[in-house]
């Protein structure tokens, strides 16, 4: 019996160390693991610093951009107006100049339509005032108190002009 327990205390002993050793290495390995995941978490928190600070850039570069189009959308607007006033004043000289020189009236989307030769009549039609007959005729809307005085018969007093009616464009 002597020598079966000593068989067995030598196979317990045997196991023992064995499993000693197997602690030993899996204890290795888990302080492995766990020195790569602390330094995978590193590289990640690196990463996400780099890229939370490339998103704070983008939402500036955004605000700037959008900040910027904004000012441009203005600026175009801004010169659509002058650029109308300007073609307006171009067509206006263009006008005058061709009274004074008795050349042709300027043509384009902003001509006036060309006078036929002696007394030009104008038919009123329905939203016709006579500032717009005179912006038609003479290029600049100021001139409709000689369009009204030459059609004072026609007018009346209260300056309504009715729909059919021929004014006389002096």
């Amino acid at each position: 019996m002597k020598a079966s327990s000593g068989q067995v205390a030598e196979t317990a002993n045997s196991e023992k160390g064995a499993l000693a050793d197997k602690v030993t290495a899996l204890t290795a390995e888990v302080e492995q693991l766990k020195a790569s995941a602390s330094s995978q978490a590193g590289t990640a928190q690196a990463e996400n610093a780099r890229l939370t600070a490339s998103f704070a850039a983008l939402q500036r570069s955004t605000g700037q951009v959008s900040t910027e189009s904004a000012a441009n959308r203005t600026l175009v607007q801004q010169l659509q107006g002058a650029n109308a006033v300007l073609a307006q004043e171009n067509y206006q000289l263009k006008t005058m100049i061709s009274r004074t020189t008795g050349g042709p009236a300027p043509t384009g989307t902003l001509a006036a339509p060309t006078p036929p030769p002696g007394t030009r009549l104008h038919q009123v039609v329905a939203g016709d005032s006579l500032s717009k007959i005179s912006q038609r005729y003479y290029g600049t809307a100021t001139r409709w108190q000689e369009i009204y005085n030459a059609n004072t018969d026609k007018i009346g007093s209260t300056g309504v002009l009715r729909v059919g009616s021929e004014l006389r464009i002096p």
